[in-house]
């Protein structure tokens, strides 16, 4: 018989969804992280991702919102897909704040990091545009490119006030 462990929370996957979240209820549950391999192997380590934008005058936001809702097969909250679609320039506008190149073809955009690693860049303000994911996004860059400053860091207080708290604690942050 395989051994039994009892745990309050289970998280799937080992991407940076997953661990914030296990992160953020670690302080009052006992919390699992199972993934499918080993903890490295996670599209956001693997930077599978994606960003979702329209760039062309010849696509709209309605059509791309279309486009990843049909190749989601139904498995997509049309509501997220919306939101995500809408905020891709901010993030395209974002990145090269942080040195990264952001090249656009005619068929989508080549995305690169800066030569030598993000350590060089001296950081950067970003703007979140109110959105808490961008600004939880790149807090989370700001661990690995000093002087990244986010604008308007209360914006996470919708869907996770503690979240610049439980970065610090869980990084030994003062």
């Amino acid at each position: 018989m395989a051994p039994s462990h009892r745990v309050d929370v289970l998280v799937l996957g080992s991407g940076i969804a997953g661990l914030f979240y296990a992160l953020k209820v670690a302080d009052g549950a006992s919390v699992a992280i199972v993934t499918k391999k080993r903890a490295a192997d996670s599209a956001t380590n693997h930077a599978q991702g994606g960003i979702a934008s329209v760039k062309s005058s010849e696509d709209s936001f309605a059509a791309h919102a279309q486009d990843t809702l049909t190749a989601g097969a139904g498995l997509c909250d049309p509501q997220v897909v919306d939101y995500v679609v809408e905020r891709g320039p901010a993030m395209i506008d974002a990145l090269p704040k942080l040195g990264a190149t952001v090249r656009e073809r005619p068929d989508g955009l080549t995305v690169t990091p800066p030569a030598g690693g993000a350590a060089g860049t001296g950081g950067a303000s970003i703007s979140t545009y109110e959105d808490h994911r961008m600004a939880m996004s790149f807090a989370v860059a700001g661990l690995a490119i000093p002087g990244v400053r986010i604008e308007n860091p209360g914006c996470v207080d919708k869907t996770y006030p503690r979240f610049f708290e439980d970065l610090a604690a869980g990084l030994d942050i003062e």
